[in-house]
């Protein structure tokens, strides 16, 4: 058990399965001379005593378990041995969690890897730093190999970077023309560190890092600031004159700069909302028909399990789509920065 602060502990009560054994959490508050157990749905009042605290985890276990039996099937429950609760005192261990039914959301649940504090500020090493961090490893890798021999007649490795290079140079081209070929180191490696990331959250066990709002925001305000600041280098103040389209009477330009100002700040929004609403919305429903499969069983699955395997290769399509929209709105966005109106 694991001590919170001195008016808040947590008591572990062992669950069995067929073949796996769950902790269910209760939390205990203390608050106006009563004491309250929390846990899936279950509030348990008890009275505050001076018994020995043994013989009260004790009681307040067996008051549970009776409780948590009327939603909880009575084959499942084991009452806890004595030594569960023996050390009740000073053996605080870590709370768990009784997962009761599949929770399409838990896949995205951001879990600390290593925990990194400095200054009272949170910098953990989290699974989505990892498979960020594996992205990038798997980028970099695959380019350095692929051209290293640069062979006249390349292999597949080689042919698929190649493919790749040709896919996003042809993207500036078409989008920015002659002068977005300085720009394209960037916009490469925004197209492939996107699309990596969403093939990874396609893995089994993996996990989608653009599924959360906060890594797409942070990519979108990153390419939004730097298309800012190319185009006051550019145009220095003129750049203002983005915002007053060109023979426009002069009665509607107030009416128009608000619009184009308010479309301009937010195009981060947009850019990152698509990519993480189109990402979360797909695994999710992956999620919600493999339950399917589970619960209407070997029999019943197969039609579930159908939908889920072309939901599959959709969600692939989708995941390539959404780092080609996000790179080439990139390019169109430092189109209007380069050329303006």
């Amino acid at each position: 058990m694991t001590k919170e602060s001195s008016d808040r502990l947590q008591i572990n009560i062992r669950l069995s399965t067929d073949h796996t054994e769950k902790l269910l959490r209760l939390t205990k508050h203390a608050t106006a001379g009563s004491v309250v157990f929390i846990g899936n749905d279950l509030t348990i009042p008890i009275q505050q005593t001076e018994v020995a605290p043994t013989t009260l985890a004790n009681a307040v276990l067996s008051h549970a378990l009776d409780q948590l039996t009327e939603s909880i099937p009575a084959s499942i429950v084991e009452r806890p041995d004595q030594d569960i609760i023996e050390n009740y005192d000073d053996a605080w261990a870590n709370p768990g969690a009784l997962p009761v039914a599949a929770d399409p959301m838990h896949q995205f649940e951001i879990k600390r890897l290593i925990d990194i504090d400095i200054g009272g500020l949170d910098i953990s090493f989290t699974n989505s730093s990892l498979f960020m961090f594996i992205a990038v490893a798997i980028i970099s890798l695959t380019t350095i190999f692929s051209v290293r021999k640069n062979s006249i007649v390349p292999n597949r490795l080689q042919s698929i970077v190649e493919m790749s290079y040709e896919f996003v140079a042809d993207m500036v081209r078409q989008n920015v023309g002659s002068q977005g070929k300085n720009y394209f180191p960037f916009i490469f490696t925004i197209f492939m560190f996107v699309l990596f990331m969403n093939m990874l959250g396609m893995i089994p066990y993996g996990f989608t890092v653009t599924s959360h709002i906060a890594v797409t925001f942070a990519i979108a305000m990153l390419i939004f600031i730097g298309v800012t600041i190319i185009g006051f280098i550019k145009h220095g103040l003129g750049f203002f004159g983005f915002f007053v389209p060109k023979g426009v009477p002069i009665f509607m330009l107030p009416l128009l700069v608000i619009i184009e100002v308010i479309s301009y700040f937010t195009r981060p929004i947009s850019l990152s909302v698509r990519l993480f609403a189109n990402m979360m919305a797909g695994h999710t429903m992956l999620k919600v028909f493999s339950g399917f499969v589970i619960l209407m069983g070997f029999l019943g699955g197969w039609l579930p399990l159908a939908v889920m395997v072309a939901f599959t290769g959709l969600e692939i399509l989708i995941a390539f789509l959404q780092a080609y929209v996000f790179a080439i709105l990139t390019c169109i966005y430092l189109n209007d920065a380069l050329h303006m109106h």
